[in-house]
Order: C-alpha cells, then structure tokens, then sequence
C-alpha cells in the first residue's frame, strides 16, 4: 500500500533477523507497531522530521539482543522461583531451567516485547476451563498425528506398557508407547497415561486393548514388551498377545536372586 513509501521494516544488524511486526519511519525513525499487518499505527503516525523539536528516537525492544539480567534483577527473580516452588505443588527445583519452562518465560518476554508495555496477568492469563480445553484440542490433533504414523508402517508394531501405583495419590496409572519408526531412527510416542481400576491382570488387559481401539490396532499384530510382573505377564497370556521378555529386568532379577538368596 502506499503507507509502505514512508515505513520500512526493521533488521537487526548482529544476526540479519527481519522483524515483520514492527514499521520504522524512513524519515523520521520512529518506530511504530506492525501487528498482524495492521498498518492502522503506520498512517496515524505524525512524522518528526521536519519539526522544530528535536527528534527522540524510539528504540524497540525487540531489535536488540536479549542480556544477561544485572545482578540486583537476578536475585528478584531468585526469590520469585523460590516462592513458585513453595507456593505450587509439583514444582520442583530443577523445574524452572527445564527446557519448557525456559520456552514459556521466553515466550512471555516475547509478548511483553511486541506489546511495547506491561500488561496485567491477572487478565491476561486465561482460566483453567480455557487451558483445559485447548489441552483436549491438541491432544486430539496429536493422536490423530500418530494414528497415521502407525498407519504408515508395516506390522508387527512395537508396543510397550507397563503398570504401577502412584503413591503420591493412591492411584494405579497405565502408561503405553509405541515405537514409530522413522528409516533407520525410531522414537517412542506416548499413546495412553491413563488410571487404571486396579493392577490385576484383567484391569491391565482390558484397559489396553481400549487404548489400542482408539488408535485401530489390533493386539493380533503388535509385538509387546513389558517387564516381569506376573500381573503382566498374566495380561498378555490372558490376551493370547505376542511379546517378548525384558532382558534387563530379567537380568536385575537374577543379580538380585544371587546377591540377596533369603529374598524371593
């Protein structure tokens, strides 16, 4: 359009990177907001160039490379992991350098950037209905994505599962992947974390085979692996399922038989 006569965009020198949400004045500049490719700021802007008044350059934000915080912001954020961790169940020490939570601080700087000021958290945030149900969302679009990896292969898969009990809740969870193979590499991907009813043999089967109908698999051409607990073993002979034995449990259970002879 013709507003683009007048702006252009902004490249940080240091690495070449384009930035398409911002628009500088060629005259004047100033920097002003290019959001979604709205040029509403562009045409409401009031070039300085040829005021009487000195100029004062605008710098955005995001042109610059990120810094190191200064010591004095770096113990305020200390204090703010440290009441997160005491404050939130689950939130670990090691949590806050993990590479998700890294991704969402960065994520928020970002936002803070091209926003150009603070904004209120307490309306911005959104609500745990609102998180939930985008949880469900891509949660759905992912296993739609593994479905048709797996419809991609060649049988026999390989399925892997195992059960336990959470004690932090009482709770006997079943977690199931799958192997998906990509040429010469494979990688598992998670097909259920689900609670189970109990951990007998008949709760582990049937609760397997309801994972593997969402995904259309039939037990009939998957290979199971699993580790040695009679209640899994029983599920796979209950389901007449092929599968093959864990090595290195088996292996820990010989070397604890030999080490500790009084224990079962």
């Amino acid at each position: 359009s013709k507003v683009w006569e007048d702006f252009s965009l902004v490249k940080r020198k240091s690495d070449n990177k384009m930035f398409d949400n911002i628009a500088a004045c060629n005259h004047c500049l100033i920097v002003v907001s290019h959001i979604d490719a709205n040029t509403s700021s562009m045409i409401r802007h009031e070039c300085k160039h040829e005021s009487s008044k000195p100029m004062k350059l605008t710098q955005f934000p995001g042109v610059l490379q990120p810094v190191s915080l200064p010591e004095e912001h770096r113990r305020t954020l200390v204090d703010g992991c440290v009441k997160l961790s005491a404050a939130i169940p689950g939130i670990g020490f090691a949590t806050h350098r993990s590479e998700a939570m890294l991704e969402f601080i960065q994520m928020i700087i970002d936002v803070t950037t091209k926003v150009g000021r603070p904004w209120d958290a307490a309306k911005s945030i959104p609500s745990d209905t609102t998180i939930s149900r985008k949880c469900k969302e891509v949660a759905a679009e992912r296993r739609e994505l593994v479905k048709n990896k797996i419809k991609a292969q060649r049988p026999p898969y390989q399925v892997h599962f195992d059960a336990w009990l959470n004690p932090y809740q009482n709770r006997h969870l079943l977690g199931i992947t799958v192997n998906l193979h990509n040429g010469d590499h494979s990688r598992p991907a998670l097909l259920a974390l689900q609670e189970l009813p109990s951990e007998t043999a008949a709760d582990v089967l049937a609760t397997t085979n309801d994972v593997l109908s969402k995904y259309e698999l039939d037990g009939k051409s998957i290979l199971f692996s699993t580790d040695s607990a009679s209640n899994n073993i029983a599920a796979l002979n209950e389901g007449d399922l092929a599968s093959t034995p864990c090595f290195a449990h088996l292996i820990q259970l010989a070397i604890k038989c030999g080490t500790c002879p009084k224990q079962e």
